[in-house]
């Protein structure tokens, strides 16, 4: 920002009170009281130290025909709507989850942020529009403000479009994100000192189900797992292939459930761990409220003997058959009865290596990855990469992918197979 728009804030002038979630508290070294009337206080850096906040509660689903009948827009699975409201970036936090039930919307990447500036923004004037990031915690390290989100690893400067020179962290204290409307960097983004008053923000609730028209008949597939071993020798990773044989046609509930994840997958997309013990993560064919199970355990080169595994450069693999099973249920399987993981794809020529284990051509095999924290971007499964790139658009990485691939087909399909 020009330094005429931000000028350095006396610390008098700090605001009091806004809101944030108590994820949020948490996840930039907060402290917060119980109860009702809650506050947060974050003690990190000085300009915070004269801050309260009160505690709000994370955004509250809706369905997605309410959100359409009542103003909502439907941008990548989640409804949002601009609101024009003057305030700070915590102010909006709070106005938001009072007046809406929802929390500010949190830009997932660069077509994120002008999918939802062309949706909702696009024709407001005069104004700048809080979205639900911030580099509170570290400079140029972008955390989601959202309940869901805050807790996931932070994004870089790169995943955004900024206005040219930002962002520049002026005078030390812009650190909230938001987006442009004037001509010539409409929907650029740009970092704003978090106590100075915006023109409007928008607000986010998640659906309660994606709405899909469509269900999709899958064939007999195997599903393949992993885990990574270390013995006296040689550092080994375990890999159990489940192999389906039936036909199933899946449905979109409004949440599925059934499978397992472990915590760092759970994390790592944005979905929220309950108490129960259960990740609840949005995907495209809906919600899904899965187990958190454990991550793969050490194996010893004599069970790999013992029990029929093959060595694949530095890990042990397996192929099982079972009955129909989904991914999700795939890596719960794989945990409970192998102690292992969904195998990780290192590279073309591994991948051919692990098909050439499969006893049939005609069957299909779940493998370690999925693009469901953001599209067409995909991750591995296993909970020692989760946050690593298999394959992207412009970092074509580990798979090989059949002719047409990957295409999401009718905005279902999440999870990669061979």
């Amino acid at each position: 920002m020009n330094s005429q728009r931000t000028p350095k804030m006396p610390r008098a002038t700090v605001p009091r009170f806004g809101g944030v979630t108590a994820a949020w508290c948490d996840a930039h070294g907060g402290v917060s009281g119980q109860g009702p009337g809650s506050r947060c206080q974050i003690r990190s850096k000085p300009h915070y130290l004269q801050a309260e906040f009160y505690i709000i509660p994370p955004g509250d689903p809706i369905d997605p025909d309410v959100a359409i009948s009542s103003g909502w827009k439907i941008v990548n699975n989640r409804a949002v709507r601009f609101v024009p409201f003057f305030s700070n970036w915590f102010q909006a936090m709070l106005h938001a989850s009072q007046n809406y039930a929802g929390e500010l919307a949190a830009p997932l990447n660069a077509d994120d942020q002008l999918a939802i500036y062309n949706t909702v923004v696009n024709g407001v004037t005069n104004q700048r529009v809080w979205l639900g990031a911030d580099d509170i915690v570290l400079t140029y390290s972008w955390r989601l403000s959202t309940s869901y989100g805050v807790s996931a690893p932070a994004t870089p400067n790169s995943n955004y479009l900024w206005a040219p020179g930002e962002p520049n962290h002026d005078f030390g204290w812009e650190e909230c994100f938001e987006l442009y409307v004037q001509a010539g960097v409409q929907g650029r983004s740009n970092d704003l000192n978090c106590f100075l008053a915006e023109g409007g923000y928008v607000v986010e609730r998640r659906l309660t189900y994606i709405p899909t028209t469509t269900s999709k008949t899958m064939t007999s597939t195997t599903v393949t797992t992993q885990t990574t071993m270390t013995t006296e020798t040689a550092t080994l990773t375990t890999d159990t292939t489940v192999t389906a044989s039936t036909t199933t046609t899946i449905a979109t509930p409004t949440m599925i459930p059934g499978g397992g994840v472990t915590a760092p997958w759970c994390t790592s997309r944005l979905g929220t761990i309950t108490q129960d013990n259960k990740c609840e993560v949005r995907a495209d064919r809906g919600f899904y409220s899965l187990e958190i199970v454990a991550g793969g355990s050490p194996i010893t080169v004599e069970e790999i003997a013992a029990n029929s595994w093959t060595v694949i450069g530095n890990r042990a693999v397996k192929l099982i058959a079972t009955g129909s099973v989904s991914h999700f249920e795939a890596i719960y399987q794989a945990s409970t009865t192998w102690n292992a993981e969904l195998v990780t794809i290192q590279s073309p020529a591994d991948q051919q290596s692990i098909w050439n284990l499969a006893p049939s051509t005609a069957e299909r095999y779940w493998v370690g990855g999925d693009d469901i924290r953001q599209e067409t971007i995909f991750h591995p499964t296993a909970s020692y990469a989760v946050d690593d790139i298999l394959w992207s658009p412009t970092q074509t990485g580990a798979l090989e992918w059949a002719i047409g691939e990957p295409n999401n087909y009718v905005e279902g399909e999440d999870c990669v197979e061979m």
